[in-house]
């Protein structure tokens, strides 16, 4: 295959995932602008201006209606030379619960340290929820919080997995594993909007990629991505809760007040911001066990000790052959095409749409 026909099926996957985020953000964005008008148009009272039914309309339309027919769009019309079933991605887990269990801990904890470093670098929006205030201004404080929860907790770890590691990352994955891993990846985290969680979005982004390329089984990334909503969730929650106090000067005096006035959020808050302490410390250094583990040779002695003896030949060539099965099983597809990292990204990134992609998310996040 010459170098255009490889430049054109590299453009043609680039543009096949890129399309997916260039409809959701036109749909998006279009809706965002009705809604403006209908509620200026509404006049005081309307049922558009009511931020309880503004906000599960939003919902709604964006993971239940948008994102299903993006999938629909892919798997029927997208997919046809890649053959991709959206079921696949169901398999049963080749991983154990206690390895998911672990990459949890690693992805959630790495990606918020990530997060907190890039912050130092850039001025970011407070990421610790996305709380709207006028969500929670109305009469009915418990609707306001189902409304608030079910998106974030049930609805996000489920559509946005389909949407970004089922179809997204295994659309890029003939350009290779980890290449697929950061591209969908950086794309998730763009897509939240959001300066205070483009960073940690990415990081994490990227690591579930790698999660579900090994486990095989998108309910692996559901379950991870479903405990750092949860986590989200619990800090929102106590927080509103225990209100004002959290803004005292003196942090003795604001202590006993919270634990005085609200025990049980108070309770909660400190639960949850140890587990998130918790995380921060073991995740990255669980990463780097496991980076260190990666590239750690196999010390050539393992084998020797069987050279000089004919009895073991048998007993050494099995031993060599688990070490080579044991390392290829960490490593990642280089993909379908014979370019270096640098020469993929450039192919890659000169498709149209995801120019546009990619620089409408862009400007979204850091400059409007």
């Amino acid at each position: 295959m010459d170098k255009k026909a490889i430049n054109k099926q590299i453009r043609r996957i680039s543009n096949s995932g890129s399309l997916l985020l260039v409809i959701f953000f036109a749909v998006v964005l279009s809706g965002q602008s009705l809604l403006k008008y209908m509620f200026k148009a509404g006049g005081y009272g309307s049922i558009w201006q009511n931020a309880l039914f503004v906000y599960s309309l939003k919902y709604i339309m964006v993971y239940l209606v948008t994102i299903p027919l993006l999938l629909l769009l892919y798997y029927k019309c997208l997919n046809r030379q890649n053959g991709l079933r959206l079921r696949d991605a169901f398999g049963k887990s080749q991983r154990s619960k206690g390895w998911v269990l672990k990459w949890a801990v690693i992805s959630i904890g790495s990606a918020q340290l990530f997060g907190k470093i890039m912050s130092s670098f850039f001025t970011v929006e407070e990421s610790t929820g996305s709380m709207d205030e006028a969500l929670f201004s109305q009469n009915n404080e418990v609707v306001a919080w189902i409304i608030y929860t079910v998106p974030l907790v049930l609805f996000a770890p489920f559509f946005e997995e389909l949407l970004f590691r089922a179809t997204i990352y295994r659309n890029n994955e003939p350009m290779g594993q980890l290449f697929a891993a950061v591209v969908s990846g950086t794309a998730f985290g763009l897509w939240h909007i959001n300066t205070g969680q483009v960073f940690n979005a990415s990081m994490i982004g990227v690591l579930l990629c790698l999660i579900f390329t090994k486990t095989g089984s998108i309910a692996s990334t559901m379950f991870i991505h479903f405990l750092t909503n949860f986590i989200s969730f619990l800090m929102d929650f106590s927080h509103a809760h225990i209100g004002s106090i959290l803004s005292a000067s003196d942090k003795e005096f604001m202590i006993k007040a919270m634990f005085h006035k609200q025990p049980v959020f108070s309770v909660l808050l400190a639960l949850t911001f140890l587990t998130l302490a918790f995380l921060l410390i073991a995740g990255p250094i669980m990463l780097i066990v496991q980076i260190v583990k990666k590239w750690r040779r196999t010390p050539s002695s393992a084998c020797t000790n069987y050279v000089d003896n004919d009895d073991h030949v048998q007993r050494r060539d099995q031993a060599i052959s688990y070490t080579v099965k044991k390392r290829n099983g960490l490593e990642l597809s280089k993909g379908e095409f014979p370019y270096g990292a640098w020469k993929k990204t450039l192919v890659f990134f000169s498709a149209p749409l995801t120019i546009i992609a990619f620089l409408a998310m862009l400007l979204l996040t850091f400059v409007f």
